[in-house]
């Protein structure tokens, strides 16, 4: 009789194991690998490469929220602002060749442009890029490009945008090292820039940005 009950207590298990198993498996469910570029985003991409290639680095669907970040201004906002801009991404971004720094951000349009709701998206995708001192060139997508007119509508863009002004890292308050620009990732100022102690983690000295 004891060993009949523990089989079926051994059965149950197994049986519990396996449905929980098997539950597991469904939340994490099945996909599939994703078109990453689009194949007119494919043959503008080999056409920026030729033209600038030499000059930026060029990222693909980058996220906007990894660009930019809403301004400090009225930290009630902050999250609605951050979440206009969070689901967005740019077709393309070109970055300096050493420093990775964002120089300008690129969009390929072709007809669903036209869309109002396009339009509206692309006026936004305009303001914030451009008030954050990011220029944004836009392309009309086509069968062929020329090399000369990717770089020079990118040049003209570039040299219209504000210039970025330089600004003066101060010394840390508790060591004296120099101070670089960063930004917080958690908390009630995520998204904020202060300055940190170059010399973290052993010095956790902060100022923050006027």
């Amino acid at each position: 009789m004891t060993w009949t009950i523990i089989a079926v207590v051994l059965v149950l298990i197994f049986l519990a194991l396996a449905f929980l198993k098997s539950q597991s498996t469904q939340a994490r469910g099945e996909y599939s690998k994703a078109e990453f570029l689009s194949p007119a985003e494919k043959k503008f991409l080999n056409a920026l490469d030729a033209a600038i290639g030499s000059k930026y680095r060029v990222f693909a669907k980058v996220r906007v929220a990894d660009i930019i970040s809403p301004s400090a201004g009225d930290k009630s906002t902050w999250q609605t602002r951050f979440n206009k801009i969070n689901a967005k991404h740019v077709d393309f971004l070109l970055c300096g060749l050493t420093d990775t720094v964002p120089f300008c951000a690129i969009e390929l349009d072709d007809r669903t442009h036209l869309s109002a709701s396009r339009v509206d998206r692309d006026d936004f995708l305009n303001h914030a890029l451009q008030s954050a001192g990011v220029p944004i060139a836009r392309f009309q997508a086509s069968r062929t490009y020329a090399s000369v007119e990717i770089e020079a509508n990118i040049d003209s863009v570039t040299s219209k945008a504000p210039k970025a002004q330089s600004v003066q890292a101060p010394s840390c308050p508790k060591c004296g090292k120099q101070m670089v620009m960063r930004k917080a990732q958690t908390g009630p100022n995520a998204g904020n820039s202060f300055w940190g102690c170059s010399g973290y983690p052993a010095c956790k000295g902060i100022v923050s940005v006027s």
